[in-house]
């Protein structure tokens, strides 16, 4: 029996549903995150504008060799299938399900106003499901925050990187970036 009032949360199945039946407005950005739809923030320019790079640079040194998707699903268990700014997966088609954590080598979330969520929400849900990778690229501080070696309770690994350096990744160490070539 029932007491109190309890949060009803949507599994993928049921989200996809309610889009096909229109009953989720598709000129709004939405992702569903631990069974929760969520209303994600206007995209500023300089958000906008970083991707834009990113997605250029990965195409440009990775893309014979993995997919780079742009603000596309993952899906990440039965209950949440968020839309980073960046993925980027394993090579090949996508036709009957998206990406899930098996297919992602890293993520990147490019964050303004949206930082608070993506620290406390997002990037714990990617460590959960094992995303081995992740980038927080944050734009108020013009620094790209390194998350690596997921657990169940979060990544173990941390490292900042802010102008005057080389942003390296440990899951693709061919992607070095000087963080000037991202804010300037």
């Amino acid at each position: 029996m029932v007491t109190a009032p309890q949060k009803y949360l949507f599994d993928v199945v049921t989200y996809h549903k309610m889009g096909e039946a229109k009953l989720l407005s598709p000129t709004t950005r939405l992702e569903l995150i631990a069974g929760e739809i969520i209303q994600m923030a206007p995209m500023g320019p300089v958000h906008a504008d970083i991707i834009s790079i990113l997605d250029e640079l990965f195409h440009n040194r990775i893309g014979q060799l993995m997919k780079i998707r742009v603000q596309l699903p993952i899906q990440l268990g039965d209950f949440s299938e968020p839309e980073p700014d960046i993925a980027v997966v394993q090579r090949r088609r996508y036709l009957e399900t998206h990406p899930t954590a098996q297919d992602v080598l890293l993520l990147i979330e490019v964050a303004d106003s949206s930082i608070k969520h993506d620290l406390e929400t997002k990037i714990p849900l990617y460590a959960k499901h094992g995303i081995p990778e992740v980038w927080l690229v944050d734009v108020n501080h013009t620094q790209v925050l390194v998350h690596w070696l997921p657990t169940a309770s979060g990544y173990e690994q941390l490292k900042r990187f802010g102008c005057g350096q080389q942003l390296t990744s440990a899951t693709l160490p061919e992607l070095g970036i000087p963080i000037e070539d991202l804010f300037k």
